[in-house]
């Protein structure tokens, strides 16, 4: 589909998948990313909030 735009709102982790999975299934569209960062979207890891919060031991989160 050309053409076209898809608006994604919110630019972390899922907004960027959303984004490579259009992609991927070869959307030919315009794709707009919109989010309050600063910076361009890049690839964050994502982080354990049990292990933040002490509920998980470390060697149960790898980095």
């Amino acid at each position: 589909m050309t053409g076209s735009t898809v608006v994604i709102v919110g630019a972390s982790v899922g907004g960027v998948r959303t984004a490579q999975a259009l992609r991927r299934e070869s959307y030919a569209g315009r794709i707009i990313l919109i989010g309050a960062e600063s910076e361009l979207p890049y690839d964050k890891p994502p982080l354990s909030k049990q292990f933040l919060a002490g509920a998980w031991p470390a060697e149960r989160v790898l980095l």
